[in-house]
């Protein structure tokens, strides 16, 4: 009788040791699933953070393509009109050189410092002269040096004066009229000369 309580007791240790064995594992596998669950829920929360950001910087995305195709929409305008103007200016300088040209008084502009920068006019073959010929001379030299009356009209016109004056070049009697040119700042910036024949 004595040897089977033993052996109860010993069975029962056993059973008790596994049963500690089994609950420690239990335990150890409850700490587990709670910091794997911990673990899961910081994920969920960097994902979750990670797709706010990405939908922010998408709406940013969307906003800065609808800004580009206005800006590019306005560029794509602006280079139009630009194109017109270009057109329409160019179509004027032809008009405007179609008149010089064919002008039937002697047209010539300087810079402030009397060199001409634009000579036309069909009067120009009654002195010998071609068009454009005498860009880069100066308006002084077109003249006759000696002639105070012109050299005292561009002096003066350089300055901001209207002359008119009469001259003889080649046997020719020119009637000529001299128009000061400012720039945009009221400046001068040259003159305008338009000689016309009048020998009788």
């Amino acid at each position: 009788f004595v040897n089977q309580q033993r052996k109860d007791r010993e069975q029962l240790n056993l059973v008790l040791i596994r049963s500690q064995k089994q609950e420690q594992q239990l335990r150890e596998s409850s700490e587990r699933q709670l910091e794997d669950a911990e673990k899961l829920y910081m994920v969920q929360r960097d994902l979750e953070k990670q797709q706010k950001e990405l939908e922010e910087n998408n709406k940013k995305l969307l906003e800065s393509e609808r800004e580009l195709r206005m800006i590019t929409q306005r560029q794509m305008e602006a280079n139009l009109k630009l194109s017109e103007a270009q057109e329409e200016l160019q179509k004027q300088e032809m008009e405007f050189r179609a008149v010089v040209e064919n002008s039937p008084e002697i047209i010539i502009s300087t810079d402030a410092s009397g060199i001409i920068q634009l000579c036309e006019g069909t009067e120009l073959s009654k002195l010998g002269l071609r068009s454009k010929q005498l860009i880069g001379t100066s308006i002084y030299d077109f003249f006759d040096k000696e002639d105070e009356e012109n050299t005292s009209c561009i002096d003066q016109s350089l300055k901001g004066s209207y002359k008119n004056s009469k001259s003889k070049i080649n046997e020719l009697i020119f009637l000529n009229s001299f128009t000061p040119l400012r720039d945009k700042k009221g400046v001068i910036s040259g003159l305008l000369c338009i000689s016309k024949d009048v020998t009788e």
